[in-house]
């Protein structure tokens, strides 16, 4: 072996060692960095002797990974879901509790009777009206409280869609940068790092599957094998609402459905995004139609008195009982007061009250509906939860190792060295050599 090559073959060796000094170090620097994953240098022995570096090699298990976006987004989903029905239980309130919906029938009830008692007491009387009064500005405001999650999630949507097309775009330009510079042998760890985390958000709401392609771009598949992203980015389109209504539903056209590049885009996996959309045109739909059926079932057993009657904006108490109170005790349509101590319609609205389950069952059902899908959401969002964090726990076991790194740096510190005494010693034999 000559001198030459000598000096080459340890030069190769200390350029070997520098850079993996600095992507040990890098390593390192990353330990607690969660969106990092682990680097190690890939080198190969030169036909001349010595060695080569051929590339960063970047540590990540594609099929965990995959899997623990899958639980992530259902997590969410579920989260999303299981909030909704948790504010609208609280809303209704639980039975029993003061100021619940069960508790303003039951005080209606017991107002009536009180009234039925002593049907001669203007204060009595009173009471019953503005308890009815009471239950029907509860009912109305449930509904508000229904339309205005319709609304929140359809702001949210809007909110969702604008960020998705945002990193769709940046992981096309992502894409477009590790192609070019993986091409030209330049380390694009960095730049798949930076992707990884952008396709973690768009997961998490719309569930997927990544291809990686030959020239290291990706490709994003949803879950029903709808193409999310294959070379340049699409446009995912959305028109919110500024006002949300019981009528308002996609099939009436009044709200906006998810479009990719104009075409409707109907299935969306079971993420967050999802969820948003179920929460508008499902979850919400179904509990304002449960509270119509409350709503229905009052005016039904009231009709005709004007206790509880349908009006424009909902539930409402007849105005002429709200400025004539005795008119409970002697009919809407009465010309005058009547006998102050008949108590048959009286009498006949705390029958009306009890009659089949009783006008508290419609309330009693309504609470029992939206406890029961809340406890299932639950349920299902705990184990989505649980599920996402073992995977994410098996996903950064394959993230740095401090312990390992120091000890790989101890190695190749002694590379080093080894291989700068093999150039000294080259380099003292050269001046003896010149001396001669």
């Amino acid at each position: 072996m000559s001198l030459g090559s000598a000096l080459s073959i340890a030069q190769s060796g200390l350029n070997a060692a520098s850079r993996s000094a600095d992507l040990t170090s890098q390593n390192i620097a990353n330990a607690l960095n969660e969106n990092y994953s682990r680097r190690e240098m890939s080198l190969t022995t030169r036909t001349t002797g010595g060695v080569a570096v051929t590339g960063v090699t970047r540590f990540v298990d594609q099929a965990v990974t995959a899997d623990r976006r899958t639980a992530e987004a259902g997590s969410a989903g579920s989260t999303a879901r299981a909030s909704f029905h948790s504010d609208l239980e609280e809303a209704i309130g639980v039975a029993g509790a003061t100021g619940s919906l069960g508790s303003m029938v039951s005080g209606l009830e017991g107002a009536l009777i009180d009234a039925a008692s002593q049907p001669q007491s203007a204060t009595a009387l009173g009471t019953a009206v503005q308890a009815a009064d009471t239950l029907a500005s509860r009912i109305n405001s449930l509904g508000d409280t229904v339309q205005a999650a319709r609304l929140k999630a359809d702001g949210q949507i809007a909110t969702t869609v604008r960020d998705l097309n945002t990193a769709l775009k940046q992981v096309e330009t992502l894409n477009t940068q590790i192609a070019s510079m993986g091409g030209s042998g330049k380390d694009v760890t960095t730049l798949q790092d930076q992707r990884q985390t952008l396709v973690d958000g768009i997961a998490r709401q719309i569930p997927l599957r990544e291809v990686t392609r030959d020239d290291g771009r990706i490709a994003l598949v949803t879950q029903s094998g709808a193409t999310l992203l294959d070379g340049k980015a699409p446009t995912l389109g959305f028109s919110p609402v500024n006002t949300m209504t019981a009528e308002m539903t996609t099939e009436s056209g009044a709200l906006s459905g998810l479009t990719l590049n104009g075409h409707p885009m109907t299935s969306l996996g079971d993420g967050e995004l999802a969820a948003q959309f179920d929460i508008r045109d499902a979850l919400g739909v179904e509990a304002q139609a449960d509270l119509d059926t409350v709503a229905q079932d009052l005016t039904t057993r009231f009709a005709g008195s004007g206790l509880i009657e349908a009006g424009p904006d909902g539930l409402q108490v007849n105005a002429a009982l709200q400025e004539e109170p005795w008119r409970l005790r002697d009919g809407l349509g009465a010309t005058m007061e009547g006998a102050a101590g008949d108590a048959t319609r009286l009498g006949a609205l705390v029958s009306a009250m009890g009659e089949g389950r009783g006008a508290e069952g419609a309330a009693k059902d309504l609470l029992s509906g939206v406890s029961s899908a809340r406890i299932a959401s639950e349920d299902e969002a705990s184990f989505r939860t649980a599920q996402y964090d073992t995977l994410r726990t098996a996903e950064l076991a394959n993230g740095v190792d401090s312990d390992a790194e120091m000890t790989n740096l101890l190695v190749i510190q002694q590379a080093y060295s080894a291989n700068a005494k093999v150039i000294q010693a080259v380099d003292a034999m050269m001046n003896t050599l010149l001396e001669l």
